[in-house]
This record gives C-alpha cells, structure tokens and sequence, in this order.
C-alpha cells in the first residue's frame, strides 16, 4: 500500500471517528446539558489530529515520520515563512471549527 493509500485510509478512518465522537457531544447537549464540556473537545481533538496527519501524508506523499527531514534541509527563511503560513492556517481552523461547534450546538 503506497504512503498516499495509507495517508487516505487513516483520513477517511479518522473522520468516521471524528464523526461518531461529534455526533455523541450533538446527542448529549440534546439531552439538556448546558455544555459538554472540555472532554468532548478533547475526545474530537483525538481523531481530528490523526486525520490531519492523514491529510499531509494523502497530499505530500511523504511518511510523517520523514517529514522532519525533509523540513531540516530548508533554508531557515524558508521554514521561517512555511512555519507562519502554517500557523495562520492552524489559527484559521481552530476558529473556523470553534465557530461551527458553536453554531451547531448553540
């Protein structure tokens, strides 16, 4: 099974999860709770992280493990750049996902 198989299954694996685990909390706060609470986030944060290192594996091809390889051998302004990009695309997300679970359970 080639690395981007594998980075699709661990995606597609990982989001049924993520899935389950969201449709638990939605079920939960239907039952009267006033919150579910920082357990259920984590319980989400779980398979939510494993699908995205199913994402980076399904998109670059490379094992996670590798990664870091491949990251030491850039110029420090080129991993100066990524690593920001990265970060404002991670803070994009965690808005974008607190803003849907507050939508949806709101």
């Amino acid at each position: 099974m080639s690395i981007r198989q594998r980075g699709g299954a661990k995606l597609a694996g990982s989001g049924l999860a993520f899935a389950g685990v969201f449709y638990a909390v939605l079920q939960y706060k239907s039952l009267g709770s006033s919150h579910a609470g920082p357990i259920a986030l984590i319980a989400m944060g779980a398979p939510g992280a494993f699908a995205l290192v199913g994402l980076f594996e399904l998109v670059s091809g490379l094992p996670f493990t590798k990664a870091a390889e491949a990251w030491d051998s850039l110029e420090g302004w080129q991993r100066g750049v990524l690593g920001l990009m990265v970060v404002v695309l991670a803070f994009a997300l965690l808005i974008g996902g607190m803003v849907l679970y507050a939508t949806l359970t709101g």
